[in-house]
């Protein structure tokens, strides 16, 4: 539901970047100055997007660094990859467990090295680690290292994309939400087998700069740079950000008509439209 208020005083997460060193020391400038002088950077190319200017090689660049980031650092992605890694140590775990010689041989020489004193059964312990009763989780400063990872191989894969800005004509405005960056492969149906990244040669990416632009992106060659968009297509654009959505929806505006789109259209197994340009 869309609920009126200042863009500061929604979504906050206290301390969302910060990273607990090995030493146990919080850190809490790295990334957030990192994060800092990128959106420093981008404002005055994302100005010149607003305002229908061309961009030189290096906007581009700042701009495609700007949106992998906006892509990874996200609740959504951030979540996603502590995700995947708790799913990975538990895997890893239970493949360490497997063989009952070597994990006793292991326990032996880590009470040995450490010291340990501890009556544990070191058969129980690895019973356990075989079931299922139990969650490996990975916190959340990891989680968003772990994401924030891959930003290289996304600003490659953005770069090679040639970018639409698209301003929106008509009724409709564009909103954006707390996990601004959707991509998908309209080729491939909701919930296939096959994964989509941004590698898949049909993979159609859109972010929303403003209530009237939204850029985007594909590896398919466009004529121009920037071009006026139908309302329909505005709507379709407002469809991939509410199926995006991870907490957050936000609008420049707070309608009857508004709330009633947010709900019909928040189904993420609804095949996707493709962009036809």
């Amino acid at each position: 539901m869309l609920n009126a208020a200042s863009p500061r005083d929604i979504g906050v997460e206290k301390d969302y970047h910060t990273v607990t060193r090995g030493d146990g020391v919080k850190d809490r400038h790295t990334i957030e100055d990192v994060v800092s002088s990128l959106e420093n950077l981008a404002a005055p190319v994302i100005h010149k997007i607003l305002g229908g200017n061309g961009l030189t090689f290096d906007d581009y660049q700042v701009f495609v660094v700007f949106v992998a980031q906006m892509l990874l650092r996200v609740p959504a992605r951030r979540d996603s990859a502590g995700q995947m890694a708790s799913e990975i140590l538990k895997h890893k775990s239970k493949g360490f467990a497997a063989n009952k010689e070597s994990f006793h041989a292991d326990y032996r020489r880590f009470q040995r090295e450490t010291g340990d004193t501890s009556d544990l059964d070191p058969e129980n312990l690895r019973q356990f680690i075989l079931g299922d009763g139990y969650e490996l989780t990975v916190n959340s400063s990891a989680a968003l290292g772990l994401s924030l990872s891959a930003i290289d191989i996304a600003t490659k894969c953005l770069l090679r994309m040639e970018w639409l800005f698209l301003r929106g004509r008509g009724r409709f405005r564009i909103i954006t939400c707390d996990n601004p960056v959707f991509y998908c492969d309209p080729t491939i149906p909701p919930n296939s087998w096959r994964g989509v990244g941004l590698m898949n040669p049909n993979v159609e990416v859109s972010f929303p700069l403003s209530p009237d632009v939204v850029a985007f992106g594909s590896y398919h060659r466009k004529r121009r740079m920037t071009m006026d968009i139908e309302p329909e297509v505005v709507r379709r654009f407002n469809q991939h950000t509410v199926d995006s959505a991870f907490r957050h929806i936000f609008a420049c505006e707070d309608s009857a008509a508004l709330q009633n789109f947010i709900r019909r259209n928040n189904d993420s197994n609804r095949p996707v439209e493709p962009y036809v340009h």
